[in-house]
């Protein structure tokens, strides 16, 4: 009897649990909550959502804000009661400072489990952003990187070929294609921080020359690639000076 009844709970336990596999593939779902989202001096009430590639928090009023996966940093659980979202890009007028987006849970928490499991998310949605890209002729290497702006941020593909150094932009900003000749250097300010140094002129100081930092997304540049941007860069001025 007992054997009975336990298979009958397995067989409904199981059952349940195909349920749950399901909904999450047809929604994406895996968790919401009722929330407020204290920002800029204001508080909003509504739901965020946990899906299997955004966090999504819908408003009272029907508005929505999403956040890809593939722009963010990590999340994390602080003070006990709030879900702490750090992005990738900034948007705000602090330059060089990533956005920070606080969620305050109205009700019982998310455990450890769902938190590894969407950083985990975070973390593969980057690595399969670097591999869907077709790669370019003489392609040495790519990173998923964030383009620190002065008002806002950018973010795509820093590719590395034998010829050039390229920047293709994911979220709508410009795109470039440095010629080694048109660089005068790179410098590795932290092991995912890249500025790289053109001949571009200043918008912004008279008589100087403009430069661009790029942090890496995925862990920290390789130093062989630094090496050879440093040697490529050190061949094609050289290489201009004798013509």
């Amino acid at each position: 009897m007992r054997k009975t009844l336990w298979r009958a709970l397995t067989c409904v336990l199981a059952v349940f649990a195909l349920a749950a596999v399901q909904e999450e593939q047809e929604t994406g779902e895996l968790a919401s909550y009722p929330v407020r989202w204290v920002h800029g001096g204001q508080t909003d009430f509504g739901t965020l959502s946990i899906t299997t590639t955004s966090i999504i928090f819908s408003d009272d009023e029907g508005g929505e804000t999403s956040l890809p996966y593939l722009y963010l940093d990590v999340v994390q659980i602080i003070e006990g009661r709030w879900i702490q979202v750090r992005s990738n890009l900034e948007t705000g007028a602090s330059w060089g400072l990533n956005d920070v987006y606080n969620f305050g849970v109205i009700g019982q928490m998310p455990g450890d489990e769902l938190i590894e499991r969407v950083n985990e998310l975070i973390l593969d949605a980057k690595r399969q952003r670097i591999g869907e890209a077709e790669l370019l002729p003489g392609e040495r290497s790519r990173y998923l990187v964030s383009k620190m702006e002065r008002i806002g941020d950018d973010a795509g593909l820093l590719i590395i070929t034998e010829d050039a150094l390229l920047y293709r932009s994911d979220t709508g900003g410009r795109d470039h294609t440095w010629e080694y000749s048109t660089l005068t250097g790179v410098e590795l300010l932290r092991t995912d921080l890249l500025k790289v140094h053109t001949t571009e002129r200043s918008l912004w100081k008279l008589g100087a020359h403009r430069a661009y930092r790029f942090i890496s997304q995925t862990g920290p540049y390789v130093i062989e690639d630094l090496a050879f941007l440093i040697q490529r860069i050190a061949e094609a001025n050289e290489e201009a000076e004798q013509r």
